[in-house]
């Protein structure tokens, strides 16, 4: 988590690092760059990547949930 805060913190700089910088074998942390507006708005970092995840994973659950009710 401390290594998403840490991208997260970095996206939100403009500070693009090349891939596998932070250890993980894919290219971003999504959780990291929808972070990047809350860190903006001046929430701490260890606030709004929590708030992302979870918001990944409602967006396409109460969509759905909206469009077949």
């Amino acid at each position: 988590q401390v290594i998403m805060w840490s991208g997260a913190k970095h996206y939100s700089q403009g500070l693009f690092y090349e891939p596998r910088f932070y250890g993980q074998d894919y290219n971003t942390m999504m959780e990291a760059l929808f972070a990047v507006p809350f860190i903006k708005a001046g929430l701490p970092v260890y606030y709004a990547v929590p708030i992302a995840t979870h918001l990944i994973f409602l967006i396409p659950f109460l969509f759905t949930a909206i469009y077949f009710y």
